[in-house]
């Protein structure tokens, strides 16, 4: 460190790159972050597939059917 402060000049440069990389890794992380809670978001459960066998049997049987038609076709 004694050596840096006889080239006040190099110091600050090298503060305004570290700062400037750190801005980048920051930028970069919160993308990563984003991205990861959207995939998250998107993921689907075992609770959804279970809600998905126990929903048929609340409708009519021709609804239930209908239904399983459907649900087949999204998937």
């Amino acid at each position: 460190m004694q050596e840096l402060k006889r080239f006040p000049s190099l110091q600050s440069d090298i503060a305004a790159a570290a700062n400037e990389a750190l801005d980048r890794f920051r930028d970069e992380s919160r993308r990563t972050v984003t991205r990861l809670v959207e995939m998250e978001s998107s993921y689907l459960t075992v609770e959804f597939f279970r809600k998905l066998q126990t929903e048929p049997e609340k409708l009519p049987a021709n609804q239930a059917q209908a239904a399983n038609v459907d649900r087949i076709k999204c998937l």
